[in-house]
């Protein structure tokens, strides 16, 4: 599983970001608020997007993203084989 945390110091709620999540890639951009530059991240591993989970922190002022792996897509670097 990924878990990402993005701080967003200037961001109160999730209804000011826009998320898209695909099996290789995230993206993140606030909308309406120029402080920050869209986010764009290329996953090493594809995860499944049906279930992962996003939730923001209003206290912390943090977006946390929790993405399981696909278990097809992991492979161990020194045996090469599925984990």
């Amino acid at each position: 599983m990924y878990v990402l945390v993005v701080q967003l110091p200037a961001i109160v709620s999730m209804s000011e970001l826009s998320l898209s999540v695909s099996s290789g890639s995230v993206e993140l951009e606030a909308v309406d608020c120029s402080v920050y530059a869209p986010l764009e991240l290329t996953l090493p591993a594809a995860v499944d997007e049906s279930a992962g989970r996003a939730k923001f922190d209003r206290k912390a002022r943090a977006l946390t993203l929790r993405l399981p792996l696909l278990q097809t897509s992991v492979v161990s670097e020194a045996e090469g084989e599925l984990v």
